[in-house]
């Protein structure tokens, strides 16, 4: 069983295997496998006929395909469900619209220019700011749940690792920010409570993964450095002495790519120029609907257009049918 969201960003690696197993044209007029068959049919028994553009669930069965419709991560009147609905259908017009609608839970900070203007900034600001100083304050304290909730209050995302748009200019803005308003400047030591970290390598044997975030807080007990590493769940913080970490970076901005499988309350997306080739409809998609209440896009309205009109098209071999199987 494969389980995920085939309008994400594909994996890094040749190919998009879960869009084309899910995309791929009917092998069967009904699920070939009785046990697909017996679950999912008698829930699809009083499910409405498809509307035009959508997929038909009963024919999808027969690839062994159930799209899960119910959304949990964003409230049913948030507009962030209906600009990711856009988003997937391609529709620039209808996203564009969307973003300038003026909605609690979806902003437009335009940059005609892709340079993002003062008033933009202090926006961005404010939120970077405010999860920041929490941050710190919970981390200081050495209340572990209290910095994971505020490391997940508000995420700059970003398409590139590079230039005026990328992680790197980004990252250093917030955490300058940051450092302005609560007090912690830079030291000799990365050790400091209220760090917030990136694992960038698998380590099984510790339990973080590529992507997954945490943070460091105080520490009452014996560490040497006086900070221990929080990641996961608020509720049950998995704690890492620091000499036991896989490789780390600082995490004040993210790109889309690493944000993959996170989820904010709030997220700051901004956009390159429209020459860019990493924007494309998948990278969009998935920033927005890493947002739980609230998404800003920052950037043009062309950038937002090349984004929503450019598919990746990455063969995998599996969207043909398979002739004589």
């Amino acid at each position: 069983m494969l389980v995920g969201d085939p309008d994400q960003l594909a994996s890094v690696e040749a190919g998009a295997v879960l869009g084309d197993l899910v995309h791929r044209p009917p092998q069967h007029a009904a699920p070939s496998s009785p046990a697909i068959a017996a679950q999912a049919e008698p829930a699809l028994a009083d499910a409405p006929a498809p509307e035009q553009g959508e997929v038909d669930d009963r024919a999808a069965l027969g690839n062994g395909v159930v799209r899960l419709r119910t959304v949990h991560r964003q409230g049913s009147d948030s507009s962030i469900l209906p600009l990711a609905a856009a988003i997937r259908d391609g529709d620039a017009e209808e996203v564009l619209a969307l973003l300038r609608a003026g909605d609690a839970s979806v902003e437009f900070l335009e940059t005609p220019d892709d340079e993002p203007d003062e008033a933009t900034l202090a926006a961005v600001r404010a939120d970077a700011v405010a999860a920041g100083e929490r941050l710190v304050a919970a981390a200081r304290a050495g209340d572990a749940a209290g910095a994971l909730t505020a490391l997940a209050q508000h995420r700059v995302m970003v398409a590139h690792r590079r230039g005026p748009a990328g992680r790197g200019r980004w990252a250093g803005q917030v955490e300058a920010w940051v450092e302005h308003a609560t007090g912690q400047h830079a030291t000799d030591s990365p050790w400091v409570p209220g760090r917030p970290l990136l694992v960038t390598t698998n380590d099984a044997e510790v339990g973080l993964y590529n992507g997954d975030t945490g943070v460091l807080v105080a520490d009452g007990g014996s560490s040497s450095s006086g900070v221990v590493a929080v990641f996961g769940d608020p509720r049950a913080p998995l704690r890492v002495r620091t000499h036991r970490l896989p490789p780390v970076e600082t995490v004040h901005a993210m790109t889309v790519h690493r944000a993959q499988g996170s989820q904010f309350d709030r997220v700051t997306l901004v956009l390159p120029p429209a020459t860019s080739p990493l924007l494309t409809r998948e990278l969009l998609y998935t920033a927005v609907t890493r947002a739980q209440t609230f998404v800003r896009v920052v950037g043009s309205e062309a950038a937002v257009r090349t984004a929503v009109t450019t598919a990746v098209h990455r063969a995998s071999g599996l969207r043909a049918p398979l002739s004589g199987r």
